[in-house]
């Protein structure tokens, strides 16, 4: 294992995915929009909220969406090809709800979180993630989709078929950091040979129940190695890296050796508070 993985591993690398006071966020987009979903996670007063912020990056202009109280899945969300619709997986644990049943995915027009058609499950452990297909117009278990276009079906999926979907390729599966903790390894590349890699972690380090994060590194044009456990998001767009760290949104050139440059922040999301907001539609 590279050293770089050995130090990801650490448990000094997780403190923030076990501070509930700190935001946890995360960008759904796809290459054929320019038009993006921040989904952001935490707790506030002692209780689970989730919102939504629309990103467009052709201008770095953003959207509020909505808050819900209870808990959105960032990687069990996706954004459709023109950027309008939104599908994700939450828990509002409302299990006398005869319309959630307390666990359910929702299609929204985004970035919104109201929903034009529910899908209500009851269980988080039985919940299938849906993901938008380039091919299919069928959703597997209830077709059409109506308000959505024929044109854009809703198929099973993955955090993983998304990724591979969206151009990311798989270096590695299942790779070992410790005891109860893998990772999926992914890269894109970057300007001449230079990559950014992604690990997509599963960790049970204090509780049975499995803890999913992300963390970043960039392999330069050298093959150095340039750990950035910090990232809990990144992604490349057009020739610029964006990431988040610390609760806020970066934008930053490539350097020749496919580093980052000066970076310029895109927002802040710590400062973002509870607010009972209503969808245009």
């Amino acid at each position: 294992m590279p050293p770089a993985y050995t130090a990801l591993a650490a448990p000094a690398a997780l403190l923030r995915y076990h501070h509930d006071a700190m935001p946890r966020l995360h960008v759904v987009m796809r290459p054929e929009t320019k038009l993006a979903v921040v989904v952001r996670t935490g707790a506030q007063g002692g209780k689970k909220v989730s919102c939504t912020m629309g990103w467009d990056r052709r201008d770095d202009s953003f959207t509020m969406g909505q808050w819900m109280g209870g808990r959105l899945y960032p990687f069990e969300c996706d954004i459709s090809p023109d950027g309008a619709w939104f599908i994700y997986n939450a828990l509002n644990a409302k299990w006398k709800d005869t319309a959630t049943l307390g666990a359910y995915g929702a299609l929204s027009r985004a970035p919104y979180l109201k929903a034009e058609k529910l899908f209500p499950n009851g269980s988080r452990w039985t919940h299938a993630t849906l993901i938008f297909d380039r091919t299919r117009g069928r959703h597997q278990r209830d077709t059409p989709c109506p308000p959505m276009p024929e044109r854009f079906g809703l198929t099973s999926g993955s955090y993983h078929s998304r990724l591979r979907r969206d151009g990311w390729r798989t270096r590695e599966r299942k790779l070992a950091l410790g005891p109860h903790h893998s990772a999926d390894r992914y890269a894109r590349p970057l300007v001449g040979v230079a990559r950014l890699e992604k690990l997509f972690h599963a960790s049970h380090l204090d509780s049975t129940t499995p803890m999913f994060f992300e963390t970043h590194c960039i392999v330069d044009t050298g093959g150095q190695l340039h750990a950035h456990d910090d990232w809990e998001w990144a992604e490349v767009d057009g020739t610029d890296l964006v990431w988040i760290a610390a609760g806020i949104l970066f934008r930053a050139r490539q350097g020749p050796r496919g580093l980052p440059e000066t970076p310029r922040v895109l927002y802040d999301f710590n400062p973002m508070r509870f607010k009972r907001l209503l969808a245009p539609y």
